[in-house]
C-alpha cells in the first residue's frame, strides 16, 4: 500500500462503549500527485465496453458521443452492471470532510465492531468520528481536534474496474484534430478576434499531440480568454483541467516557469521553445533596465532543458543539440 494511503475506521453508531464502524482509506495528495494517483486504475481497451459515469467528471457528453461513434461504447446508470466506472479527481475531493479522531490515550476505552465482527483498533491508522456524530464520543472527552480528511469507502477504493476521466479524454482525443505548427498563427489570430471559438477549437482538439501550442496560448492570453462566455462549459473546463495551473501574468518569470512546466510534462517542443525564447527576449528587451547602456549580447538555454525537448506530432523524443 502506498505511503499516502492509510486504512482507518469511521464510527457510524454507538451502544455505550461499543462503536459500530466501517473500514475506510484515508488518502492524501500534494502538488506532485492527485488523489486518483492513490487508486489502482485501469487503462483498458474500451471498444464495445459499457461504462458508468460518476459525478463531477471532466468529460463532456459531446466526447462521450464521439466514443460511442468511434469505439462503440455504451453508458449505463447501473454501476454494478457496467464493465468499468469512470471517476475523477474532483469527485474524490468531494469526499473531503471534517472529522474528529479518538485519541491514542482513549483508543482502548471502546470496543470496535465492523460488519458484526470485533476488530482491533491497533490494526488501523486512526479511528475517525464524522461531523454528524461528534457527540458520540465528545461527551466523554474521547475526541481530539477536528481536521479535514479525505476518507474513501473500502468498496470504492478497492474497486478494480475504475477508469479515470483523464484516460477517457485521451481515448477521445485520438479521434480529434491535431493543432499543428502551421495552425499556430491562425489560432492566435482567432484568439484575438473570437475567444469563444478559439477555446472551442482547443477544447475539441487532440490535447496530447497539441499541448505545447495549447498551453502556450492559454498562458499568454489568459487574461483575455478568462472572460470568454464558454469559459465554464464542460469541455472548456476539461481543457483547463488538463493544462493545470495557468500563469496570472506574462513576463520573464512566468515564461521561465512555463518552460519548466512543459519540460516536466513532456510537452516542450522545439517549435514552442523557440516561441517562448522569443517572448522572454522581447520581455527583457522592453524592460527599462536594458534601455540604457547595458545590452544583452548572448542568451543560452540550459542544456538539461534542451534534453527534454520532444516532437509531439511524431511521438519521438528528439533532443536538441547544445
Amino acid at each position: 500500500m502506498k505511503k499516502t494511503v492509510k486504512k482507518c475506521l469511521v464510527v457510524e453508531d454507538r451502544d455505550d462503549a461499543i462503536l459500530q464502524c466501517k473500514e475506510v482509506y484515508k488518502i492524501t495528495s500534494d502538488y506532485k500527485t492527485t488523489y486518483l494517483d492513490n487508486f489502482d486504475l485501469c487503462e483498458p481497451v474500451i471498444d464495445g465496453k459499457s461504462f458508468y459515469r460518476y459525478p463531477k467528471l471532466a468529460l463532456s457528453r459531446d466526447k462521450i458521443e464521439i466514443l460511442k461513434t468511434n469505439n462503440n461504447i455504451s453508458i449505463t446508470r447501473n454501476k454494478d452492471k457496467a464493465d468499468y466506472q469512470i471517476i475523477s479527481d474532483k469527485y474524490i475531493k468531494s469526499y473531503s470532510s471534517l472529522y474528529a479522531y479518538i485519541t491514542e490515550s482513549s483508543i482502548n476505552s471502546f470496543t470496535y465492531m465492523v460488519d458484526g465482527n470485533e476488530v482491533n483498533a491497533d490494526d488501523y491508522y486512526e479511528v475517525y468520528v464524522p461531523p454528524n456524530n461528534f457527540g458520540l464520543t465528545r461527551a466523554n472527552g474521547y475526541t481530539l481536534y477536528r481536521q479535514t480528511r479525505v476518507l474513501i469507502d473500502k468498496e470504492l477504493f478497492e474497486c478494480k474496474t475504475l477508469v479515470s476521466d483523464v484516460y477517457m479524454n485521451q481515448q477521445c482525443d485520438k479521434h480529434l484534430n491535431i493543432i499543428s505548427e502551421e495552425d499556430f498563427d491562425n489560432l492566435e489570430s482567432i484568439i484575438k478576434s473570437d475567444k469563444v471559438l478559439a477555446l472551442e477549437m482547443m477544447a475539441n482538439s487532440n490535447f496530447d499531440k497539441s499541448k505545447d501550442i495549447i498551453v502556450f496560448l492559454l498562458n499568454k492570453y489568459h487574461n483575455h480568454l478568462y472572460y470568454a462566455k464558454n469559459r465554464n462549459h464542460v469541455s472548456v473546463k476539461s481543457l483547463f483541467n488538463k493544462v493545470g495551473s495557468i500563469q496570472s501574468s506574462w513576463n520573464t518569470y512566468s515564461i521561465t516557469s512555463l518552460i519548466h512546466h512543459l519540460s516536466k510534462s513532456n510537452g516542450l517542443t522545439k517549435f514552442i521553445l523557440k516561441k517562448l525564447y522569443e517572448e522572454w527576449y522581447r520581455n527583457v528587451g522592453t524592460s527599462h533596465v536594458f534601455n540604457g547602456p547595458i545590452k544583452i549580447s548572448q542568451v543560452t538555454i540550459d542544456p538539461e532543458i534542451l534534453k527534454t525537448v520532444v516532437n509531439l506530432r511524431d511521438e519521438q523524443q528528439t533532443g536538441l543539440s547544445d
